[in-house]
């Protein structure tokens, strides 16, 4: 059926997204096998390759939707939304990080328990006493600022959520591209909020009938803490 996205869809950009991660990772460790690279270039030679694997899950994203028809309708990409919603959609977001780590915070005071473990994010490492030459860092804000959240909400909203929604139910689909979208970031102390800023992300499409609404509020997500991590590194 044209103009309708299928459950199958989301196995099939799923498993695109793997083998590309497989293909791109291994040719990486070919490279940092076989050519001797200084250690600054080692770490951007990493960001290079998240470049790369973002750019590769867009293309999987557009070879499997546009088999179903017009690919900015599909996803719901036709038209920009009214900055207002994004900037509601963002505010969301820190509500809940806020939040939990208030959470955390409240329990380690009341019961005396330790719950650093979950405190741990997966946010920009640490460049050590030697710093970040220039380059890396304009990697990474690409990465960070624009790979991540076009290629995450096309991935796990505009494709997973959309036709998972099409078989369950939008609260399921919801709740199953969050969690995958919570798992992808390989950080216990980050996968409660991202799984819960997750389902944000999915309620703001579903809403507002405009994949540009998370985009939007993801690209300001990550701006922030680039901008932060930036501050206090340089």
């Amino acid at each position: 059926m044209r103009n309708e996205l299928r459950y199958t869809d989301s196995l099939w950009v799923l498993s695109g997204t793997i083998g590309a991660l497989i293909a791109v990772g291994g040719i990486a460790l070919l490279l940092m096998d076989r050519v001797i690279l200084v250690e600054e270039l080692q770490e951007s030679l990493l960001w290079v390759v998240l470049l790369t694997w973002q750019l590769m899950t867009i293309v999987v994203v557009f070879l499997v939707v546009q088999r179903r028809g017009d690919f900015s309708l599909l996803l719901r990409l036709n038209k920009f939304p009214d900055l207002n919603l994004i900037f509601l959609t963002l505010g969301a977001a820190y509500i809940v990080l806020f939040t939990y780590g208030a959470v955390i915070v409240f329990l380690e005071t009341i019961f005396g328990i330790d719950l650093s473990f979950l405190k741990e994010t997966n946010s920009i490492p640490s460049a050590g006493s030697d710093g970040r030459p220039v380059f890396a860092w304009v990697l990474i804000g690409l990465a960070a600022i624009i790979g991540a959240p076009i290629s995450e909400e096309l991935l796990y909203r505009g494709v997973i959520f959309q036709s998972l929604s099409s078989k369950v139910t939008p609260r399921w689909g919801a709740v199953i591209s969050a969690g995958l979208f919570g798992l992808a970031h390989l950080s216990i102390g980050a996968l409660i909020p991202i799984f819960c800023i997750g389902l944000i992300f999915s309620r703001a499409l579903h809403k507002y009938e405009n994949l540009w609404v998370p985009i939007g509020a993801h690209i300001g997500f990550n701006s922030v803490g680039y901008l932060v991590t930036l501050f206090f590194e340089l």
